[in-house]
């Protein structure tokens, strides 16, 4: 019997691991993979969420994780607006924040299952029966549910979204080149908006969001890229100046910006399991890492017998709502201008005529230091 049981070992369900290990409580991470994994996503992390993570002894900057002030954005005709960022963040790869974050899960004390998946959770009353695929089995009287995007578990679950039809396509690259350090950027182009931030290993990583139906047209990667990024003289210019550092790109697609449960069948869903931002905000990650935090408090009072198991799930809901339910719903309206030439040569305009707006529709899709 555990204290806890975390399935899936992104960002968020490492951080709550090592939050609940350090504070005494026996927890298990179950995750389908193997540690370290490249990742599908911008790599940016916003400074709201560094103090919080050099309290847990796992500071970035202690793997080189490149500090970021300055963004800029631009139009599919190149036109560019560039604004201090209000708290700043770093970038670092996801395949080594992920294997800084495993071992220091590790060093506390978490119990780590790698390459098993969850076929069944059953809630008993007052604990969870677990069920793997190869017959393992683990009780637990806490189950976080950390597993990312979309999961076969999402579907087991019945959850709501797995079953609406969803055409992103999010693709991601590494190049060795020449790249301001301190600035992460997003680039319009027809049809999808594309990131870029130097990392750790001075590496610049590319990820690009699009419809799966362009690729269809287009055949593949390449030609896709030619015929839509690269009329965006910015993006050609990254793309065709820079070496690649990945013999193929990675990709992901279902992805879904539809509205999760956060509390289902007694699981408690942390990170993008429990609801995603629009990539357009880069403020994913730090969102995971801020859920870890908040669901770790509430846990470690409801292991405590401080409060009950009713209000510990109607709790965390309202808190997460909160915190993160203004920044979803502007994350959603600023994707609209996103990939659209007209309405994003709009928006890039005006925020050059009036550039003390800027700052303000980034803090709508950021938190305070936590």
């Amino acid at each position: 019997m555990y204290d806890v049981l975390i399935i899936g070992g992104g960002l968020a369900g490492l951080t709550a691991g090592i939050h609940l290990s350090k504070a005494g409580k026996k927890v298990v991470l179950i995750e389908k993979k193997s540690f370290p994994q490249h990742k599908v996503c911008g790599e940016y992390v916003s400074n709201e969420v560094l103090q919080y993570l050099k309290n847990l002894g796992a500071n970035p900057f202690d793997i080189g994780a490149n500090a970021v002030q300055k963004f800029q954005l631009s139009a599919p005709s190149g036109k560019i607006v560039e604004t201090e960022l209000p708290l700043g963040g770093f970038g670092i790869r996801r395949y080594a924040f992920d294997e800084f974050l495993f071992k220091k899960a590790q060093e506390t004390g978490v119990t780590v299952f790698e390459k098993m998946s969850v076929t069944e959770v059953q809630f008993k009353g007052d604990f969870f029966e677990i069920n793997c695929q190869k017959g393992e089995n683990f009780q637990a009287k806490i189950v976080l549910g950390s597993f990312g995007k979309r999961s076969n578990l999402d579907k087991s679950l019945n959850r709501g979204f797995f079953s609406q039809p969803t055409d992103y396509l999010g693709v991601k690259h590494f190049f060795e080149g020449k790249f301001p350090k301190d600035l992460v950027v997003l680039h319009n182009f027809d049809g999808g908006y594309c990131g870029a931030i130097q990392v750790e290993d001075k590496s610049i990583s590319v990820a690009y969001l699009t419809k799966a139906a362009y690729l269809q047209k287009h055949g593949n990667l390449q030609k896709m890229e030619e015929a839509l990024l690269y009329k965006n003289p910015i993006l050609k210019q990254l793309f065709t100046t820079n070496k690649p550092l990945l013999k193929r790109p990675q990709t992901i697609s279902n992805i879904s910006f539809k509205s999760k449960e956060v509390v289902q069948n007694h699981i408690l869903m942390i990170g993008d399991a429990a609801g995603m931002i629009p990539p357009v905000c880069g403020n994913g990650m730090a969102m995971g890492i801020h859920a870890a935090k908040m669901v770790s408090e509430l846990v470690l009072s409801f292991l405590n017998g401080k409060i009950d198991r009713t209000v510990l799930e109607q709790t965390f809901e309202k808190q997460w709502r909160k915190a993160f339910g203004k920044r979803v719903f502007w994350g959603r309206q600023i994707q609209r201008f996103m990939g659209q030439p007209q309405l994003s040569e709009l928006a890039i305009g005006t925020l050059s005529a009036i550039p003390k707006i800027f700052p303000t529709i980034i803090k709508k899709t950021h938190g305070q230091p936590i």
